[in-house]
C-alpha cells in the first residue's frame, strides 16, 4: 500500500513481507541511503522534487549527527511506609536542519533537556503518586518550522518546562 501526499511530496509506503516496513520521507534527501534500502523500499526513492533543486547532499532533516540520553534512578524501601522511586535523566541533541534546503533559518542549535520524578507507591501497590518535571531547564526546541518562498518563518516548539503531580489507584 502506498499513498503519494501531493502538497509537500511526501510518500509513505508500507511493506508488508513477515515484517512492517515504514518509510516516511522527503523526496530530496534519500540519494545518500538510496543503496542501502531493502528491496521492498526502494520506491520510496524514486520521487523526484517538483522544483528539480538537488538536496542529496544536504543533511537529513530532524537527523542530529549525534545525540544520547543518561539517566540515573534509585529506588529506597521504606518498609511499612512503601517505596520512593527517584529518577533524573538528560538528553542532548547536536545541531539539525528542520528543512530539506539546510538553508540557516532552518537550524536548531545543539540542545540538552532535563527531566526528573519522585514517585511514592503504598506498601500493597495500590497507590502511587509521582511528581514529575519535563525540560526543567526550559530550553527552546522546534517542533516544526516552516520558511515560504518569501522568507516569512512559521515555527512550532516543544513544550516549555513543564511539572506536574500524577496521582494512580489500582483496583
Amino acid at each position: 500500500m502506498s499513498l503519494l501526499v501531493r502538497p509537500y511530496f511526501i510518500r509513505i509506503a508500507l511493506a508488508l513481507q513477515g515484517i512492517v516496513s515504514l518509510c516516511l520521507v522527503s523526496p530530496v534527501v534519500l540519494a545518500a541511503v538510496r543503496d542501502q534500502m531493502t528491496p521492498a523500499l526502494e520506491s520510496c526513492a524514486d520521487l523526484v522534487a517538483p522544483t528539480g533543486v538537488d538536496y542529496s547532499d544536504n543533511d537529513l532533516v530532524f537527523a542530529p549527527e549525534n545525540a544520547f540520553t543518561v539517566s540515573a534512578d534509585y529506588h529506597l524501601d521504606m518498609d511499612s511506609w512503601g517505596a520512593l522511586d527517584f529518577n533524573a535523566n538528560y538528553s542532548w541533541k547536536d545541531d539539525y536542519y528542520t528543512a530539506p534546503s539546510n538553508a540557516e533559518k532552518t537550524l536548531q542549535e545543539d540542545i540538552g533537556m532535563i527531566g526528573a520524578s519522585a514517585k511514592w507507591t503504598s506498601v500493597d501497590q495500590s497507590w502511587e503518586v509521582t511528581l514529575w518535571g519535563k525540560n526543567l531547564d526550559d530550553e527552546q526546541q522546534i517542533a516544526n518550522r516552516i520558511v515560504d518562498p518569501t522568507q516569512i518563518t512559521s515555527e512550532m516548539y516543544m513544550a516549555p518546562r513543564t511539572y506536574g503531580a500524577t496521582v494512580t489507584k489500582t483496583f
